[in-house]
Parts: C-alpha cells; structure tokens; sequence
C-alpha cells in the first residue's frame, strides 16, 4: 500500500553525488540517503533512521513573500527619496560647497598662529595670512582692504561669548604725518546650523596705534582668552599694546604702562 510522502527539507553533501532528504511517511518522520550513479552504476535508496543522523535538520520555516503592493509602494518611497535628494543636491549644491569653504577658512583662521617676529608696519609687503585672505574674498571681495593684519584668532570674552577676532591697520595721513588706524572686524563663528556672522565692532582708543614707528603680528595670551598683545616701536622706544575682547564685542587697545591688566575706565576717542 502505498503512502504521501511529504519532502521537509533536503541536506547535500559530497557536491553533486550524496543527498539526505528529510520526509514524512504518514505519522512517521525519517531519512532517505540518496547515492548518486557513478558512471553506468544505479541509483541506491536506503532507509535511515534519524538517530543514526548527527545532522538531524529541522522543518524549515519560510517568511511570506511580500505582496505585489507591498514591493511597489517600496520602489515608489525609494524613487521619491531619490529625486527628493537629487533636487536639494541640484538647487543647493553650489551653496553647499560655497558654505563648506567658509567653514573651512573660518576654522583655520580661529586656529591660527603668526610667524614668530612678524613685523606688519612697515612692512616690505602687505602682510594678510592666506586663511583671512581666503575667508574675506570667499564672504566679501577678492582683496582685503588693509595695509596689514595685526590679529587673527579665537579670543573669548570674558562672560564667556567666542569670537573670531581679526585687526587690520589702515594707513593715512593727518595733515602732518602718517598715521596708523586699527580696524577691527569679529565674527559670530559659523557651524553646520548657523551662518558666519560679522559683528559691528567699534575700536575702543583707536588711536592706540596712531603714531608707532613698528608693528609686530599680535600674540594671544594663553592665560586669559580675552587677551591678545600686539608688539611695537614708539618714538623709539619697544613697548607692548595690550588688546581685549569686551562682552559688548568691541575691541579696547590701550598701550601698556605698567602690567597687563585690564583698565578699569574706557575712554573712546
């Protein structure tokens, strides 16, 4: 008599020649081995019981295959992502890569160091670190309007607000002589999530620097972070102008008569 067999599950091994099939005979669960033919030699069929099998596979279980809808409305949210991207990439591409550069030169001009013994005024040649020269034709102009760069560098101040602090000089003559004029600039520093913004930042004393002979690249003071000084050369004499970040983000420069501690009256002139 016989009876339905139902296939479970099928485990090869030796590549094409050996096969157990996994079968259920009725209420009866067992193996059958299968040895491929080798050249004219028959097919053989045997018997084995599952405890003569190390390998005893289980019953396998499938997941349903998802519906034609469901693949569809896949491909459908797939192609919209697609041109949804494509779209932003295409209308905000080159504002992308513009604003990537105003970070990058951004970041480089709060990090940056001058050479040791810059002299800025006079100068053989005007004096603009390539990170400011960068950022300033990338957010303004080609040219920096200056005669050198004094400053350029992060300075806090002293509640604590980060600014990228930038001096300028800017020579004139006053009817007798030449004279110096500080010009300062402070940026709100960008990030992913905001845009650069530059502060107006009025010069406290900015007549500071009006008569010095020399003009040395300013230093930050790792002591204070509102601190910079900037070296010069008046009537003849080496002295130090002392440079603060205020909270108001306006720049006080006063030069140095005794130490360097912040004045406790600002005078504007």
């Amino acid at each position: 008599m016989e009876q339905a067999v139902k296939i479970i599950a099928v485990n090869g091994s030796g590549g094409l020649r050996d096969y157990q099939i996994l079968v259920n005979f009725g209420s009866e669960m067992t193996f059958l081995d299968r040895t491929a033919p080798v050249l004219d030699r028959p097919m053989n069929w045997r018997k084995v019981s599952p405890a003569m099998d190390g390998n005893n596979p289980q019953a396998l279980e499938y997941a349903p295959r998802p519906s034609r809808s469901s693949r569809v409305k896949r491909l459908i949210i797939a192609w919209m992502c697609i041109l949804i991207v494509g779209g932003l990439a295409w209308r905000h591409g080159p504002y992308g890569w513009w604003y990537l550069q105003v970070l990058y030169w951004q970041n480089q001009c709060l990090n940056y160091s001058f050479p040791p013994g810059q002299q800025i005024i006079p100068g053989s040649s005007v004096f603009i670190p390539r990170p400011w020269d960068q950022l300033y034709s990338i957010l303004y102009t080609p040219t920096v309007p200056t005669d050198g760069t004094l400053f350029l560098h992060e300075r806090r101040s002293p509640s604590g607000n980060i600014r990228l602090v930038v001096l300028d000089t800017r020579l004139f003559f006053d009817g007798t002589d030449d004279s110096i004029q500080p010009v300062a600039r402070i940026f709100r520093a960008g990030s992913v999530l905001r845009i650069v913004d530059e502060l107006p930042t009025p010069v406290i004393s900015a007549n500071a620097l009006a008569k010095t002979d020399k003009l040395f690249a300013g230093q930050i003071d790792l002591a204070n972070p509102s601190h910079f000084t900037i070296g010069a050369v008046l009537n003849g004499q080496e002295t130090i102008i002392d440079g603060w970040l205020e909270d108001d983000d306006r720049v006080l420069l006063e030069p140095r008569l005794t130490a360097a501690t912040r004045p406790t009256t600002q005078s504007v002139h």
